[in-house]
């Protein structure tokens, strides 16, 4: 789709930002807000997905992996959800899950301590 809007979120504590471009799905279902999702694996924290909050319902069939950019990250699915949690996943829902390879480089959120 040649509309899209663009959604930056900070991760400020973690020093980490992320360009979300999503598609504009209709004239009435503008994107609200977005959640960074994160995991905790063996070797640190990871930036896995992004919950884009949307004005109203999006139906699963409207949803495409090629719509849905993350800076430098690889999309991995897309799919509606009730909540901004994975695990809500729903046929059509006011929340869009874009889900994130969690082997990307730029998945890590390791934060190094300052050495003295």
């Amino acid at each position: 789709m040649t509309n899209r809007r663009t959604f930056i979120l900070g991760l400020t504590s973690l020093g980490t930002l992320a360009a979300i471009s999503t598609p504009a799905l209709a004239a009435d279902l503008a994107p609200q807000g977005a959640t960074a999702i994160t995991r905790v694996y063996g070797d640190g924290l990871r930036f896995v997905a992004v919950a884009v909050s949307y004005s109203g319902a999006v139906s699963a069939s409207d949803l495409s992996v090629e719509d849905f950019r993350v800076g430098d990250r690889t999309v991995t699915a897309v799919y509606p959800a009730t909540a901004p949690d994975p695990a809500s996943r729903a046929d059509s829902g006011a929340v869009v899950i874009v889900e994130l390879s969690d082997t990307d480089p730029g998945a890590l959120l390791a934060v190094e301590p300052e050495r003295s």
